[in-house]
């Protein structure tokens, strides 16, 4: 951590934080960017060869500082006048950090990430292999989240009917026990029992299933992907039969257009016969 001192110097330093916002220490080799905040050169440069960075660079073309400002797609330049000043207040500190950072690495950090802005921030097929497994975990993670919070509710709900229904279950019992006549005078009293008995029962297990489904995640993913592979099973299956019935029904309309079309033809052919044609006479005229 930088000391109480670097926070806020003296003289010019007065109005300028020292410590950089990524690393929490005085700033080495500061830049500052279009948006007007500064950070230590190797800093910034980690973050912009970050995946989640690399990744915005290539969609928009622009980076994002740790202020959530969007900013110029580049290494700056060393502010030369903000180096000399923290080096004349700070000098031990200044030169301990500095013995500590080798120079050659972020100058190489910082002249492959601009040779890779100039070549048009493409991505290699790993980084977008990783980029989409990345957003295929951040998506399962959304969905399960969301089952999780359907789940809770469903338990809540059904918490709540079952314990309505062993209230009334509760109510019916005492009433019986206490008039041994109100079974007799009311004949639908014990398949109500039993309906409600049935009923509650069913409902206490199917909250444990689901809180044990609940507690026990991959076996809601298991649920999950059984559910989906049922309905990607069901729609391939409607899709084929719908396909088929309109295959059928294109061969029926098929088939009765060409009956149609052949049938005046041949209407015409026994009607009208052809002038070079010779007609025979029948054996009752012949006779």
């Amino acid at each position: 951590m930088v000391s109480g001192t670097a926070m806020r110097a003296g003289g010019p330093l007065a109005d300028v934080d020292c410590t950089c916002p990524i690393c929490l220490e005085l700033l080495l080799r500061p830049v500052k960017l279009s948006c007007g905040h500064c950070f230590c050169r190797g800093c910034w440069t980690h973050v912009l060869q970050g995946s989640a960075a690399r990744a915005t660079a290539h969609l928009t073309g622009t980076a994002a500082c740790p202020y959530r400002c969007e900013v110029t797609l580049l290494v700056p330049e060393i502010d030369q006048t903000l180096a000399s000043q923290l080096e004349s207040h700070f000098a031990e500190e200044y030169e301990r950090r500095a013995s500590s950072t080798s120079l050659p690495d972020e100058e190489r950090r910082s002249t492959s990430f601009s040779e890779w802005v100039a070549q048009g921030c493409t991505l290699d097929a790993h980084e977008v292999a990783k980029q989409a497994e990345e957003a295929a975990t951040a998506q399962a993670a959304r969905v399960q989240a969301r089952t999780e919070g359907r789940l809770r509710n469903m338990i809540i709900d059904v918490s709540v009917v079952g314990a309505v229904l062993l209230v009334a279950l509760l109510v019916l019992v005492l009433m019986t026990a206490a008039h041994p006549t109100f079974a007799s005078t009311h004949p639908g009293t014990m398949p109500a029992l039993i309906s409600l008995a049935v009923i509650s029962a069913a409902i206490v297990l199917l909250d444990a299933l689901l809180a044990w489904l609940l507690v026990h995640p991959r076996s809601l993913a298991v649920v999950l992907a059984r559910i989906a592979a049922a309905r990607c099973f069901c729609s391939r299956k409607l899709l084929v039969e719908w396909n088929v019935r309109r295959l059928l029904c294109c061969l029926e309309r098929r088939a009765g257009a060409s009956s149609e079309t052949s049938t005046p033809a041949s209407t015409r052919t026994r009607v009208h016969p052809r002038p070079g044609d010779s007609v025979r006479p029948s054996r009752a005229g012949g006779r």
